[in-house]
């Protein structure tokens, strides 16, 4: 059965309404009727199995049949600080964050991040990546949304990382591979804040920073990544020894 993202404040009772692209899709894509049934999901973890009641001008009308909690997003809420790159390379960052379970995104202005969008364009990327989010949401099963964060700078993702209990930046020059040392076995049950660099990558003057306010710098590995799949590998990885998609996180669901 299809998934569509529905606004909690578009449903009264057991009546809700899809708005917006959705309607072209519902309607003229998948040619869906009245009487098809859907499934819905807000940003709470709350699925509605719905049926379709009638169409409106841009609006499709539903009724819905049982709802319940669900959600398949890990326990370890796992926050990527990116350094901004290119916007075509933070568009391809969206959905596999997504897909991976990554909680929060956090663009960050780094020392070597290039592009430095107008405030009109940034904001037309933000709202991008949002639309480029749920899609994905919609696509990997996932019921609670990852956040998009307004762009912060390095030094004020380093001040808002108080808040975390893991901290870890990946950079090329760092002599540690990641494996689960016991400072970080806690993470199932807390938040883990990963920085990635920009594709020049972190500076050595923004890993002492980092380093000093309680990050832990990681390698991955001997070979050169682009800045893209670095990311990609380091959510992987953290959510695999962090996460539910080790045998840790098997074990959990059993």
């Amino acid at each position: 059965m299809r998934r569509f993202f529905i606004n909690p404040q578009d449903i009264d009772g057991q009546k809700c309404r899809l708005t917006g692209a959705q309607v072209n899709h519902i309607k003229n894509v998948l040619r869906l009727q009245p009487g098809d049934p859907l499934k819905l999901f807000d940003s709470t973890a709350r699925v509605y199995e719905a049926q379709i009641v009638r169409f409106e001008a841009q609006v499709v009308i539903a009724s819905i049949l049982r709802s319940y909690k669900h959600s398949c997003d890990a326990r370890v809420q796992i926050t990527v600080a990116q350094g901004y790159l290119k916007d075509k390379k933070m568009d391809a960052l969206i959905r596999p964050l997504v897909e991976l379970g990554v909680r929060y995104f956090v663009p960050v202005w780094a020392g070597r991040s290039v592009p430095r969008p107008t405030p009109q364009r940034l904001e037309n990327r933000i709202k991008r990546w949002g639309k480029l989010a749920i899609e994905a949401q919609k696509q990997c099963g996932r019921n609670i949304p990852m956040k998009i964060a307004p762009p912060a700078t390095f030094d004020q993702m380093i001040a808002d990382s108080a808040a975390y209990n893991i901290k870890l930046a990946f950079w090329e020059k760092a002599p540690a591979l990641l494996a689960g040392p016991p400072a970080v076995t806690s993470a199932p049950s807390g938040q883990l804040v990963i920085m990635m660099g920009p594709e020049g990558g972190f500076t050595r003057a923004e890993m002492q920073t980092a380093q000093d306010a309680g990050y832990m710098l990681q390698s991955l590995g001997p070979r050169i990544l682009r800045a893209e799949t670095a990311t990609i590998a380091a959510c992987t990885l953290c959510q695999y020894l962090f996460g539910d998609m080790g045998k840790k996180g098997l074990d959990k669901k059993r």
